[in-house]
């Protein structure tokens, strides 16, 4: 038996509906996300015709609202972390998506790793006040990801599944 398909190999670079909701129950301020799919409408948050003449073929997309990830765009306003890295579309693009007076989302893609490609930026991200120069495992994702360990058997890996979940879990027990 061959373990994975050609739609399930496809998959792995897609973002799960399991992966999307266990990123769903984060609570406390992002800084940075990282996907391979762009959140679907980020465009309209940047220079979309140098993007259209870079890529004309994307037109379509674009004006039908089907450029991008829905699953990604959902955590794009809700979770509305500082900085959105992305690649999939192989071309250079960075938008301002502004949520709120307070809150904003820097978005860049890059290119692809090829000579006189734009595939290389470095990009100073501010240190949150009161935060470690340490890597640590964040306690909220290891609870989350208990939490939902159980909604995953493991048969269904690499394949799209519409699960029925909960709206949030709740990570804390009620003593």
């Amino acid at each position: 038996a061959q373990y994975m398909t050609e739609n399930s190999l496809r998959s792995i670079y897609h973002v799960r509906e399991i992966e999307a909701y266990r990123l769903a129950q984060l609570t406390g301020p992002l800084d940075i996300m990282l996907s391979h799919d762009w959140p679907r409408g980020v465009h309209a948050y940047g220079d979309v015709t140098s993007l259209l003449k870079y890529k004309p073929f994307l037109r379509d997309d674009i004006q039908s609202n089907q450029l991008g990830s829905p699953l990604s765009e959902t955590l794009l306003w809700q979770l509305r972390p500082s900085y959105w890295f992305a690649a999939h579309l192989h071309c250079k693009f960075a938008a301002l998506v502004q949520h709120d007076e307070q809150h904003s989302t820097r978005f860049l893609a890059l290119d692809k790793c090829l000579p006189k490609r734009d595939f290389l930026q470095l990009v100073t991200i501010p240190k949150r006040p009161g935060c470690s120069d340490e890597l640590t495992y964040d306690p909220e994702w290891l609870a989350i990801l208990t939490k939902t360990h159980s909604l995953e058997d493991g048969s269904n890996r690499g394949h799209s599944v519409r699960l029925s979940l909960p709206s949030r879990f709740e990570l804390v027990s009620q003593d």
